[in-house]
């Protein structure tokens, strides 16, 4: 750990678990250990984890509600 608190994951254990910059975490504790679990990365709109497209703020939407989005905008 460094001066700041921050914690390196180590690149295999990263690959492994299929993270990548911009993932989100909840952090808990259970006596003394911490738990890092990373959560999934669903549609911010109906939490479908299929057919993902990231917006420019790094918010995902699932192809089904971006085409819904889109024919709402076109009405």
């Amino acid at each position: 750990m460094d001066e700041l608190g921050r914690v390196v994951l180590p690149h295999s254990l990263r690959d492994a678990l299929h993270m990548r910059e911009g993932d989100t975490f909840a952090v808990s504790r259970e006596g003394d250990r911490i738990i890092l679990q990373k959560k999934s990365r669903s549609c911010w709109l109906c939490r479908s984890e299929d057919d993902l497209i990231e917006l420019t703020n790094h918010s995902l939407v699932c192809a089904k509600c971006a085409k819904e989005i889109d024919l709402f905008v076109q009405e």
